[in-house]
């Protein structure tokens, strides 16, 4: 039987990001299931109901509909994501990946992240954000190649481009609270990007320093590695789903 995955995005993107990864993680004995949140392009809902448990029901409910514990991985922001549902739902998940994703210290936790976990150009471009009256936002779309695709061909920014989305702000910034009980309980592995130039791989360590990992993946990729290195990724994923 395939080890089903559940793939939360960042903010910003859809489920359409893993386009390029799905396929390899099939190659190698694992069944994707990449889940678009809620408030995005492809998942439309109104900025002032989506919050940090609707994201964490988004991922609750796939793993629900499975009917087996799934892997879950979420990437930058969706890491957030991925600690809101295990807290709430540990039993789902037979393990939770954070992908160059912002982790955070059991107890109650915000979502501010500051310049020691992020680098000047991702603070730069979050002041640039084209924010729209109801309460969405666009990232600056001139500056995504510095910050999330610095290492991917033009034609993987291209491609990339066509993948982004708007997104509801305020879920991005909710305060939510996590448990060593709970969240605690499961198995967590980090998967840290070397040339990544929106989260320091300084901030990246500082956040494996929050929970206990069984295990951290090294790649020498950007903030994207499921656009630039699809392979090296999904490798990275099955040695974690054999672990």
């Amino acid at each position: 039987m395939t080890t089903p995955i559940i793939l939360i995005h960042g903010a910003f993107h859809t489920g359409q990001c893993w386009d390029l990864l799905a396929p390899r993680l099939v190659e190698r004995g694992l069944e994707p299931h990449p889940v678009t949140l809620s408030g995005h392009r492809g998942n439309p809902r109104a900025p002032s109901e989506v919050t940090m448990e609707v994201w964490g029901d988004d991922a609750i409910k796939r793993a629900e509909a499975i009917g087996r514990p799934c892997l879950l991985l979420g990437h930058s922001m969706g890491g957030k994501v991925i600690s809101a549902a295990a807290e709430r739902r540990p039993e789902l998940f037979s393990g939770v990946i954070w992908l160059t994703a912002f982790a955070v210290p059991y107890g109650r936790t915000d979502a501010h992240v500051g310049p020691t976990i992020i680098t000047p150009k991702m603070m730069e471009a979050l002041g640039a954000l084209e924010k729209q009256p109801d309460g969405s936002a666009l990232f600056p779309t001139a500056m995504a190649n510095e910050v999330f695709y610095n290492t991917c061909t033009p034609e993987i920014q291209a491609f990339a481009h066509q993948r982004f989305s708007p997104q509801p702000l305020g879920a991005m910034y909710e305060p939510f609270e996590t448990s060593e009980a709970r969240l605690g309980s499961v198995a967590k592995h980090y998967i840290e990007c070397l040339q990544d130039a929106a989260v320091t791989i300084e901030g990246q360590r500082i956040q494996q320093s929050y929970m206990d990992f069984r295990s951290v993946h090294t790649l020498d990729t950007d903030h994207s590695p499921f656009y630039c290195q699809p392979a090296a990724l999904a490798d990275a994923i099955a040695a974690i789903a054999a672990d």
